[in-house]
C-alpha cells in the first residue's frame, strides 16, 4: 500500500525476482499514473523497470484495497509517516491503512501476512498498527492474520539498485510466529542477501538508528570541514585520512550544505521525540539536528565572503534545488535556507535544477514567500550573476568547464562550491575564484 518512493520501488523489486505485485493507492492519479506506466516522482531506472513489468503482467495497480488484499498472501504498508510539531512521527496514515486492510482481511477465510516498511518508532506496530487491524478484522494475531516489520533502506537516487540488492534484510517478527518468519525468507531467498531475524521492536530501531548514525556523521564531517578551513587544512582531505581507517570507513564522511531529504531530518527529530518520552536526553541526535541548522549560514557567509562582505543588490546563481543528485526530491532540501538567507541579505536569486524546478516553486510558496525566479536555462541563471551557490552536485554542472561556468557572470565571478563538485586546485589553478566547505580562502 502506498506508490510513493518506498512503495513503488519496493514493488519492482519484488517484480524483478518474480513476484507478482499488486500496488494500491487512495490516490486514483497515482494509480492511474502507475498504470500507463508513468512513475509519480523521478528516480533511476524505475520508469524503465515500470514499463517493463507493467508489459510482463506481473505488476498491476487498483485504488480497491479489499480486491487486492483478497488476491494476495502478504500486504506491505509502505505510506508516509510524516513528522508531527514535537518531532514524533505523525502515524494517521498508517493507522489508517492499517484498518483498510484489517477489514479487508476480515472476510477472508484464510491467513494473512501485514508487513510494515513505513519507518516509525519502537512499539508502534505493537501500539497501533496491530490494534488497528486486529479491531477491523475482528481476528487475533497470530491466529488470524501475521504482523512483521520490514524496515527499508533505500537511498534516493539509487533507490531501485539498493531494493535489488540490499545490504540486509531485516525481519521484524512477533514471538512465535514461524508462519510468517517462513513466508518472508521464502519471499526474499532470490535476493541472496544477509538476512536478520530480530523483533517487531529490534526491526523498528534498527531502521531509526541506522539513518540517525548516517546524518551524525554528515553533521560531524560538516563540523570538521568547517574547523578546518578555519586552520589552513582541506576538510576533505582530513576526512579522507579519517574514512581510510576501516573501522569508519568514508562513506557519508562528505561535507556540504547539510543533510535533507525525506528521512534523516525526520529520523532525527523522531528519535530524539521517542528517547526524551523515555527518559533518555538524545544529546548526538539534537546535535546533529543543530549543526545541520547551522550549515546553510555557513554557505551564506561565503557567499558574504566571497562578494566582499555584502550581498545587497548582488545577483546570485543558486545551483540544484532538489536535496540530493538524481532526484526530484525537495524535501527538507538546504537550498531552501540558503535561498531565504540570501534574500534576507539582500540578494538577487535565479535557481537552476534540471528536475527539480517545479517541485521548488512549490515548497517556496508554501513558506508564503514570493514566487522563487527558476530558470530552465542554466545559462540564463549564470548571465551576470556576481556568484553562483552549487547546492547540489549534479552532474550537469559537473561536466562545466571552468571558463564554460564563469565566461558569462559578472564581477568578482565568485563560484561557491557547498558539495566539491569541482576539483578546487584545478579550478583556482584556472583562475576562477572558487570558495567551498573545508577550503581556506582562495
Amino acid at each position: 500500500m502506498g506508490t510513493g518512493y518506498v512503495g513503488l520501488v519496493t514493488a519492482l523489486a519484488f517484480c524483478h525476482y518474480g513476484h507478482r505485485v499488486t500496488c494500491v493507492d487512495i490516490i486514483p492519479e497515482r494509480v492511474d499514473s502507475v498504470s500507463r506506466g508513468k512513475a509519480p516522482f523521478y528516480e533511476p531506472g524505475v520508469a524503465e523497470a515500470l514499463a517493463r513489468h507493467l508489459g510482463s503482467g506481473l505488476l498491476d495497480a487498483t485504488t480497491d484495497t479489499a480486491k487486492a488484499v483478497a488476491g494476495t498472501e502478504i500486504t506491505f504498508l509502505c505510506v508516509g509517516t510524516p513528522s508531527s510539531a514535537d518531532g514524533s512521527y505523525d502515524l494517521g496514515n498508517l493507522g489508517a491503512a492499517a484498518r483498510s486492510v484489517g477489514e479487508a482481511i476480515a472476510g477472508l477465510d484464510r491467513h494473512h501476512l501485514v508487513v510494515t516498511k513505513s519507518t516509525v518508532t519502537p512499539t508502534a506496530n505493537r501500539s497501533v498498527v496491530l490494534p488497528a487491524i486486529t479491531n477491523a478484522s475482528g481476528k487475533e494475531a497470530p491466529a488470524g492474520f501475521s504482523l512483521a516489520s520490514n524496515p527499508e533502506f533505500l537511498r534516493e537516487g539509487s533507490a531501485l539498485a539498493d531494493a535489488l540488492a540490499p545490504d540486509r534484510i531485516v525481519l521484524g517478527i512477533m514471538e512465535g510466529d514461524q508462519a510468517a518468519r517462513d513466508l518472508l525468507e521464502g519471499l526474499y531467498a532470490p535476493f541472496d542477501r544477509p538476512l536478520l531475524v530480530t523483533s517487531l521492536e529490534g526491526a523498528e530501531l534498527i531502521k531509526l538508528a541506522s539513518n540517525s548514525l548516517l546524518a551524525i556523521k554528515v553533521a560531524f564531517a560538516n563540523e570538521v570541514a568547517n574547523l578546518a578551513s578555519s586552520v589552513d587544512a582541506d576538510g576533505y582531505q582530513v576526512l579522507e585520512g579519517v574514512g581510510l581507517d576501516h573501522r569508519l570507513g568514508p562513506h557519508f564522511l562528505r561535507a556540504g550544505a547539510g543533510f535533507g531529504g525525506s528521512c534523516f531530518p525526520k529520523d532525527l527529530r523522531a528519535l530524539v521525540a521517542f528517547s526524551r518520552s523515555q527518559g533518555a536526553p538524545a544529546l548526538l541526535p539534537t546535535a546533529a539536528l543543530d549543526q545541520n541548522e547551522v550549515q546553510p549560514a555557513v554557505m551564506v557567509d561565503l557567499v558574504r565572503k566571497a562578494l566582499d562582505g555584502n550581498l545587497q543588490g548582488k545577483r546570485v546563481a543558486l545551483l540544484g534545488l532538489a536535496f540530493k543528485p538524481d532526484t526530484d526530491d525537495v524535501r527538507e532540501t538546504r537550498a531552501l535556507p540558503i535561498y531565504k538567507l540570501l534574500l534576507e541579505e539582500g540578494a538577487t536569486v535565479v535557481c537552476h535544477d534540471p528536475r527539480a524546478g517545479s517541485n521548488f516553486v512549490e515548497l517556496v510558496g508554501e513558506e508564503g514567500l514570493a514566487h522563487p525566479d527558476v530558470r530552465e536555462g542554466l545559462d540564463e541563471v549564470l548571465r551576470e550573476a556576481n556568484a553562483a551557490v552549487i547546492q547540489t552536485e549534479r552532474e550537469e554542472y559537473r561536466l562545466l568547464g571552468p571558463a564554460e561556468l564563469v565566461s558569462e557572470m559578472a564581477p568578482p565571478r565568485a563560484i561557491v562550491d557547498a558539495r566539491r563538485t569541482f576539483d578546487p586546485y584545478m579550478m583556482r589553478a584556472a583562475g576562477v575564484t572558487y570558495w567551498g566547505v573545508g577550503l581556506p580562502p582562495p
